[in-house]
């Protein structure tokens, strides 16, 4: 009889490559140095855990939840306050404040 097949499923395809170049000392050198960055990472890791405990352990209840930010932050309202008062009555006392009224006024 005939056989034909119209659904043919393709077959798989078989992947071999081989390495046109191999250079065992270069892999060696790559593994040495991948050991050692893995190593500094882990002692990163224990100082960085560390690191955290102290800093939970030396600060307030306060100190811990407010940035420094937020500590100064009413000498700054007063600072800027200040400066613009200062600017302000310096506008009040010299001519240019008049002079400003009137350009506007015309």
């Amino acid at each position: 009889m005939i056989n034909l097949r119209f659904n043919r499923l393709p077959r798989h395809r078989k992947y071999s490559y081989q390495p046109i170049y191999y250079n065992e000392d270069k892999e060696k050198l790559d593994a040495q140095v991948k050991r050692i960055k893995d190593s500094q990472k882990e002692e990163s890791n224990q100082d960085y855990k560390s690191r955290m405990q102290e800093s939970f352990k030396f600060k307030s209840g306060k100190e811990r939840y407010q940035s420094s930010g937020t500590r100064f932050y009413g000498l700054r309202i007063l600072l800027i306050a200040s400066v613009l008062g200062l600017v302000f009555f310096k506008l009040l006392n010299s001519q240019a404040l008049e002079f400003i009224f009137e350009s506007l006024s015309k």
